[in-house]
């Protein structure tokens, strides 16, 4: 039975995850409605991923020891008022400025949220307990995004973030009435923690994580063009490959606790990350032929829950590995670990652009498998 405080964290994650998946479907109402280019606010999405890299583990040790349960619940409430304030913006500014803001209380939930999770549980839970959290991003995907846009549709793209402040403040409150006073972590001087970077196994690690994003991101934020040229797929025919994406990364989050148990976190992530390069090097060769018919359809989807069922499973081994590395500096190490994961997605989402822009459609998905390459050489 999964523990209903583990729940609560995930729908926690699910709320913020829900926030940065949805706005890729707002862009042009956003776009149209503050008059500026679908370019310019696409820089959203840069804003918040490097705002949650460059604040997140700065925050997260300063505050680390904070009493968990207060400052998780700080940070949701946060979250919730950041997302309202985006809901009142009258210029690309002030919105930027909310999505600072939403990307630092996010940060400050994420690592401590993860490392409650790690200490209500017992050791050999602990896999479990990470990949119950994490789930709630998957989920975010498969089921939070359609519903921001489907809100944006209706009330406005301010009604998508006022959907995304009530989900905070509902965790918040769920959170403050169900988890258990959690102990803060060991007091540790501000420059012990960043001294976790002088270890030569944690460079490597963060250099996992940054790998494993790059490698995912490089392809997915040009999903839509990819698609498009390997299937002949249209925007419907995306929105449901997100949709399976999201199903599958949701299962495999759950199943991945258990796989970490049983086989251990470094072999989940290099059999994750060489799925990937896999389906990478498929999804460029079909983008290469240009075909569309039902079969190409077919395998795209197929394709698409394998990506879902290894991102996922990689990503939150990858965490399991991350917390193995700093015994009593779960938060501090975690916090690292979400800093380099977003200047993956940073990073990735330019390179895949770069590659687009001089090269082609099917290069993105063949640069995503060298990225994949060069991550399981440094594993």
């Amino acid at each position: 039975m999964i523990d209903p405080r583990i729940l609560l964290l995930a729908f926690g994650t699910f709320a913020i995850g829900t926030e940065g998946y949805a706005i890729a479907g707002l862009l042009p109402m956003i776009s149209a409605d503050l008059h500026v280019s679908v370019a310019a606010c696409g820089q959203l999405v840069t804003i918040f991923a490097l705002s949650y890299a460059l604040g997140g583990p700065v925050l997260v040790a300063w505050l680390d020891s904070f009493p968990r349960k207060r400052l998780i619940i700080l940070a949701l409430v946060g979250f919730s008022l950041a997302n309202l304030l985006a809901a009142f913006a009258q210029s690309w500014w002030f919105l930027a400025l909310a999505r600072v803001l939403a990307a630092l209380t996010a940060a400050l939930f994420m690592a401590p949220a993860s490392a409650a999770a790690v200490a209500l549980s017992p050791p050999e839970k602990r896999g479990h307990a990470l990949s119950i959290t994490a789930t709630g991003n998957a989920l975010a995907l498969a089921m939070g995004a359609p519903l921001g846009t489907i809100a944006g549709t209706v009330w406005g793209w301010q009604g998508a973030f006022m959907l995304v402040a009530s989900l905070g403040g509902a965790a918040a409150v769920g959170i403050g009435l169900m988890l258990p006073s959690v102990p803060p972590a060991p007091i540790v001087p501000f420059q012990t923690r960043f001294a976790l970077l002088r270890q030569s196994s944690v460079r490597r690690g963060l250099a996992v994580s940054f790998g494993l994003f790059v490698c995912a991101l490089t392809a997915y934020t040009y999903l839509t063009p990819l698609a498009h040229q390997a299937a002949g797929m249209d925007s419907r025919w995306v929105a449901a490959l997100m949709a399976v994406f999201g199903a599958v990364a949701t299962v495999a989050g759950v199943a991945a606790g258990s796989m970490i148990n049983r086989y251990g976190s470094r072999r989940i992530l290099f059999i994750s990350i060489g799925i990937m390069v896999g389906l990478f090097s498929l999804m460029g060769g079909l983008a290469t032929l240009h075909h569309s018919g039902r079969a190409e359809t077919a395998v795209m989807i197929l394709l698409a829950a394998l990506w879902g069922g290894a991102w996922w499973s990689g990503g939150i081994a990858q965490q399991h590995r991350m917390t193995d590395m700093a015994p009593g500096q779960h938060a501090a190490i975690l916090a690292l670990h979400y800093s380099m994961q977003f200047f993956g997605i940073s990073v990735g989402g330019a390179l895949g652009g770069l590659i687009l822009a001089f090269m082609g459609i099917p290069d993105v998905a063949f640069g995503a498998a060298v990225t994949g390459m060069i991550t399981l050489i440094g594993l």
